[in-house]
């Protein structure tokens, strides 16, 4: 896919159900991906606000499911050796998820902040 060049990794959130608690399972990503940043404008009575949205596009590989990734996972930019990389890591948090799996151009379209 054009202009792919990003590497990333997901962590997967997982909430245990008894302790309430949130743990992350990391899952690396196999393929190059595409990262854009879009500014966002919204006007209300006070202003105007301003806010960055970050777009990632997944290009379609063995494995990709729709369960793949899901609203609350994190998105980290750049490889990391460490299983503790995303806490100091440029990362967002998943918003908005997108599966195309039709045609040529399959991939996973995935917004996040």
């Amino acid at each position: 896919m054009f202009g792919c060049n990003q590497d990333i990794v997901i962590w997967r959130r997982e909430r245990d159900s008894n302790t309430k608690k949130e743990s992350f399972t990391r899952v690396d990503v196999p393929v190059k991906c595409m990262r854009t940043i879009r500014r966002e404008s919204h006007i209300n009575g006070t202003g105007e606000n301003l806010s960055d949205k970050t777009v990632v596009i997944i290009p379609y590989f063995e494995g990709v499911s729709e369960t793949f990734i899901k609203l609350g996972d994190r998105i980290e930019f750049g490889i990391q050796n460490s299983e503790s990389g995303i806490n100091n890591a440029e990362k967002i948090t998943v918003s908005a998820v997108e599966y195309n799996f039709t045609g040529r151009g399959r991939h996973v379209r995935v917004e996040g902040r």
